[in-house]
């Protein structure tokens, strides 16, 4: 646990830094004098509660939701997660304050920040899409013989798009097993060289 002085530090830091946020644009006269408290000449002070109160909302976070990973899709949480990239970047060029890293270290915090694979999940209407285009394809094969749509062939155009998005997605990793499996019992070429 951190030390007591510290643990004060924190709680400080997160109530100026909420009312930072809270009042920023409004003008009113209580963050105006908080502010006012910090001129140019304390600007170090003013930068170590916002780190602290960071810190704070990181440990706040943690506790939330059992992760110190923010998505890019939380818009909630978008300044911490800038944040805590941040507080990456500075570790790894050596320029984090050690008694910062050793607070986050202490806390849980990994700085090696690992990107776990997950199983794509599709909701059922991008599954039946998915489904329609490849009944399609099936429907081309038999026609043509191959699953190597032109993109000059006007008739076929939406399918030429989807078979390259296909061949993107196998290329890029982002594809199912199941759906790369089905795409090779087909008879489907992933790499076309012209």
């Amino acid at each position: 646990m951190l030390p007591e002085y510290k643990n004060d530090r924190l709680r400080l830091a997160g109530w100026l830094l909420n009312l930072e946020e809270r009042l920023r644009f409004t003008g009113r006269r209580e963050y105006d004098e908080v502010m006012g408290y910090f001129d140019k000449t304390k600007r170090a002070t003013k930068l170590d509660w916002i780190w602290y109160g960071r810190f704070k909302q990181l440990l706040e976070y943690k506790r939330e939701y059992h992760t110190f990973t923010i998505s890019k899709c939380d818009a909630k949480h978008k300044k911490l997660r800038r944040w805590v990239i941040r507080q990456r970047e500075m570790e790894k060029d050596n320029r984090l304050p050690l008694e910062r890293k050793e607070m986050m270290v202490a806390a849980g915090f990994a700085f090696t920040h690992c990107i776990c694979s997950r199983k794509r999940k599709y909701t059922s209407q991008q599954e039946d899409a998915w489904n329609v285009m490849y009944g399609m394809l099936v429907n081309y094969k038999e026609k043509h013989g191959h699953c190597n749509v032109c993109f000059h062939d006007k008739a076929n155009r939406k399918l030429a798009v989807w078979v390259n998005t296909q061949r993107t997605a196998h290329k890029e990793g982002k594809m199912t097993q199941e759906r790369e499996h089905r795409l090779e019992m087909l008879g489907f070429v992933w790499s076309i060289r012209v």
